[in-house]
């Protein structure tokens, strides 16, 4: 988290929400969604009343960066709460091969354990095949997904059967392809009736919207943005029916909730793919376009309604945040990049933009693969690419990175510069010591 102030915030059982015991935690994750996807985000086509409500029940972020440039790398930092390179991650994504996740590697389910919570992975895994790979190997008591290499067939509405994996197992399903993300859904809600009694982590992970896809029947047609468009609606009612059913039940005061993107829109896809909005660059580049996603927070009783939180902060700083709010500790020995957010969603910290530029400020560093080419820091952010000049932006007021301001303040260059070659040489240790 950028405002050094929640560094001094941390700690066990964050004290801003101490009458909270426990608190249930759901972290939904939409796929290659962009920054500008959602009309609480500015689209001015697709219609996203239910994450709309989320935004004006709690809380918008307007400056929340993943921390990978593609699914694997951002999935495997989200759930450790550490850069890609330091999870373990980096050498079987060479050459475009999917990950996987070492076993050695905590991450948040894990560590909620401690605090007897139960969790739920459903959906999009991305982080090994294996059956010792998959999330029930990596702290979850529970898993429903489907191979890495599933795509939706030609003919997918028809009832054929479907492979599923549950747990460790493969299964089939007959129903309609186009309705996966319906079905991981009542997965989720299925696992949330059924550990209501205690605390439960639910990771709900959608297939969509990235492409290929298929539109459920009842949503074609339902956006102006053709079948992606359909396909962020189909993902705002799948929400929507979460949120009720959390209701329902009576826990939604006992329930944090966050939506967010795992990187940003496949801009190759072009009207198959996703709108960063004013932002520059997409999926697969170190510009705010592959970085910066749309994130909300959703806490009845907590959040205040209608925040907007304009100060960066990044996935890094979720599992500090999650673990905190359980009471639990963090693995001793490593050196987690990230803060706790509990102060900013109790509202003990006011929003508003990050004005000083002080190089006490923590670092975020903006990966390719292994290697960091981009570094922010306060309002600045400093791009290092191959073969090309230092790019300096003033990203707070000009988040498209239109206009370099290099030449003008050489000794912020300098700095962040220094901080990107340290990084490099950190890391280049680091592969050499796997």
């Amino acid at each position: 988290m950028s405002p050094l102030l929640l560094l001094c915030c941390l700690g066990q059982g964050d004290p801003a929400l101490s009458t909270i015991d426990r608190p249930n935690i759901v972290l939904i994750v939409a796929d290659d969604l962009g920054f500008g996807d959602l009309s609480c985000y500015g689209h001015p086509s697709i219609k996203t009343p239910h994450i709309d409500g989320m935004a004006a029940q709690g809380m918008k972020f307007t400056q929340f960066t993943v921390a990978g440039d593609d699914d694997a790398a951002s999935r495997a930092s989200l759930l450790t709460g550490l850069y890609p390179i330091d999870t373990g991650l980096v050498p079987p994504l060479k050459n475009d091969v999917r990950g996987v996740l070492p076993s050695g590697a905590v991450t948040i389910a894990e560590i909620l354990k401690e605090r007897d919570y139960v969790s739920g992975c459903f959906g999009r895994w991305y982080l090994g095949t294996a059956p010792k790979e998959l999330a029930t190997g990596q702290g979850f008591e529970e898993y429903v997904g489907y191979p890495p290499d599933f795509r939706p067939s030609k003919s997918s509405s028809d009832e054929q059967p479907l492979v599923f994996v549950e747990g460790t197992k493969t299964v089939e399903r007959s129903f309609p392809q186009d309705d996966v993300n319906q079905q991981l859904t009542e997965s989720a809600l299925r696992f949330i009736v059924e550990s209501k009694a205690k605390p439960f982590f639910v990771y709900l992970a959608f297939t969509d919207p990235k492409h290929p896809f298929e539109v459920p029947s009842h949503y074609r047609g339902t956006s102006l943005r053709g079948h992606y468009g359909d396909c962020v609606t189909s993902i705002d009612n799948d929400v929507g029916l979460l949120l009720g059913r959390l209701r329902e039940i009576g826990i939604a005061e006992q329930t944090l909730v966050i939506f967010m993107s795992d990187n940003g829109p496949d801009l190759d896809q072009k009207f198959n793919g996703g709108s960063a909005g004013l932002l520059r660059g997409g999926k697969h580049s170190i510009n705010e376009g592959g970085f910066r996603v749309p994130c909300i927070a959703w806490w009845p009783g907590t959040i205040k309604p209608s925040t907007i939180w304009e100060r960066p902060v990044s996935a890094l700083d979720l599992l500090p945040t999650f673990a905190g709010l359980a009471g639990a500790a963090l693995p001793k020995g490593t050196d987690y990049p990230g803060s706790s957010l509990a102060p900013v969603l109790s509202g003990q910290i006011e929003s508003g933009t990050l004005n000083d530029p002080s190089s006490t400020s923590p670092a975020f560093f903006y990966y390719q693969r292994n290697k960091a080419y981009a570094v922010r820091q306060g309002p600045w952010k400093l791009c290092l690419l191959p073969d090309e000049e230092p790019q300096l932006y003033q990203v707070d007021f000009d988040p498209g990175e239109k206009h370099s301001v290099a030449d003008e303040y050489p000794a912020i260059v300098k700095h962040l510069r220094t901080l990107i070659e340290e990084r490099r040489a950190r890391d280049d240790h680091t592969l050499q010591t796997k």
